[in-house]
């Protein structure tokens, strides 16, 4: 019986929860809340923060049209724009939060729904601690509303193929045309909803015409977008730049900048705890073909993983789409080491045992990504006493989601009021600088601004700034220098 089965048969789907587990739910949620929401509005937007800022003056849909990603998150910014009045930094990240916050209880759901209980907290506890999704959920940015859009999916196309409800698969098509319209990222599930698509069809009767309407309602939607995007003469310069993406990378090659990359987000020793435990719950899926929802998982992971690590390319921060499914075999992994636990006083402790580490890589999380006396990664920071990685003595390319704050709303509000009058140059991003300063760059400027550790990871004073402008201001952030606001000769 496809997808009838909870994983190893323990505590079925519809068993009514214990008082502990809807505590342990309600703290999950809430620590999940805090690390997306705590001091939200604390950074400066950093660089393609400001890129998925929709300028209310722009024309649609030839803004939208003119972007190298899908429309979802200039179309959530500038609703942003539209309830606040302006893009302050909190407001604006809220909606991103918020959805981040909902992928948790989400995946609650899905793995409560086909695999127990146990593994649905674990799940949950994972992506809700988890320092890359957690960093993205602190900026302006698609992956948030994505990673919410394909557990929609895979939870109401499962739910379709194990009951049969016509409704939920078409709930489903709406979610993946929606998650399409988010970013191109979307399509590395698309294996595993054709495999759930299969199953389906073979499974129940009559579902050929389902089906097609489901197919209809995700491929009209993503059409209303792609259509007119790939029509376009400029699509050109969009298909350019994915294959000089794919490109960049074969083989094995980019393992090793993504474990580095990964380092910088996640607590010290997480990858080489959850690998082990994430093969173990891939095998047992694998072993267990006729739990349907399980070798869907698996599918997923592998297809993702395949996609983003062995296919060649250089793919940063997108193996993000490898992690929910991921973070689902992790926990699968751990319920089935529980599960040899004997007695079961022994695997009470364990149990106890685990919330306890997951709780301290929640701690390690907030202490990297939103606590910001130090600011990880720009300058080195110690977490119980190990040095974490960090920028100050490595460049990384694909760095987001940090705090970072230098004072660069107060340079704008400088040549706001007249104070600092023509053009200037940065070490910092020209993006980033633009959004706050509203000023003229310039090759030969009449101002200077030196940031000290920048986005751009520019460090040092040009040298024909150094031998001819001259210092006039310094701007302090917590009492260290951030900004250093250099005059030409002439001024």
């Amino acid at each position: 019986m496809l997808g009838s089965i909870a994983a190893d048969g323990r505590m079925a789907p519809g068993e009514p929860a214990r008082r502990t587990d809807s505590v342990l739910l309600v703290v999950i949620l809430l620590v999940s809340a805090w690390l997306r929401l705590a001091s939200l509005s604390y950074s400066h937007f950093q660089g393609d923060e400001v890129k998925a800022l929709y300028p209310p003056d722009a024309p649609f849909p030839a803004f939208l049209l003119a972007q190298r990603k899908a429309p979802l998150q200039f179309l959530v910014t500038r609703a942003s724009h539209a309830v606040s009045g302006g893009f302050d930094e909190g407001r604006t990240r809220l909606p991103f939060a918020l959805a981040s916050l909902l992928a948790v209880l989400v995946l609650y759901r899905l793995v409560l729904c086909e695999f127990g209980r146990f593994p649905a907290l674990l799940s949950a506890a994972l992506l809700g601690g988890c320092g890359l999704l957690v960093a993205f959920a602190r900026t302006v940015q698609y992956q948030s509303f994505l990673v919410l859009f394909v557990l929609l999916t895979a939870w109401l196309a499962l739910d379709w193929l194990r009951r049969g409800r016509s409704s939920a698969l078409y709930l489903a098509a709406l979610a993946y045309g929606l998650a399409l319209l988010t970013h191109y990222d979307a399509l590395v599930f698309a294996p595993a909803l054709g495999l759930i698509a299969w199953l389906g069809y073979r499974h129940h009767a009559a579902a050929r015409r389902p089906l097609l309407r489901a197919a209809a309602i995700a491929g009209g939607l993503a059409a209303l977008f792609y259509v007119p995007f790939v029509l376009q003469p400029e699509f050109r310069s969009v298909r350019l730049y994915l294959q000089a993406r794919v490109a960049a990378g074969n083989g094995l090659a980019p393992f090793g900048a993504v474990a580095d990359l990964l380092a910088l987000y996640l607590p010290p020793g997480w990858l080489l705890v959850a690998l082990p435990l994430l093969v173990i719950g891939l095998v047992r899926v694998l072993r267990r073909p006729r739990h349907a929802a399980g070798v869907v998982v698996g599918v997923w992971f592998l297809t993702s993983f395949a996609f983003y690590l062995l296919l060649g390319g250089d793919p940063r921060s997108h193996v993000y789409a490898c992690f929910p499914p991921g973070l689902i075999l992790i926990a699968l992994g751990i319920d089935a080491l529980i599960g040899q636990v004997r007695p079961l006083a022994a695997a009470g402790a364990v149990r106890a045992a685990t919330w306890l580490l997951l709780a301290a890589a929640a701690a390690a999380t907030h202490w990297m990504l939103v606590d910001h006396r130090i600011e990880h990664p720009w300058a080195a920071k110690t977490l119980l006493g190990y040095r974490l990685p960090n920028l100050a003595e490595r460049e990384m390319e694909g760095v987001f989601g940090f705090p970072y704050r230098r004072g660069l709303e107060q340079v704008g509000a400088l040549f706001a009021a007249g104070v600092l009058r023509g053009s200037y140059a940065s070490n910092e991003r020209d993006v980033v600088t633009d959004f706050y300063f509203q000023a003229p760059r310039a090759a030969t400027p009449d101002y200077y601004v030196y940031v000290h550790r920048p986005l751009s990871l520019q460090r040092g004073l040009p040298a024909d700034i150094a031998a001819t402008y001259q210092r006039r201001r310094v701007i302090e952030v917590a009492g260290a220098p951030a900004i250093e606001i250099y005059a030409a000769p002439s001024r």
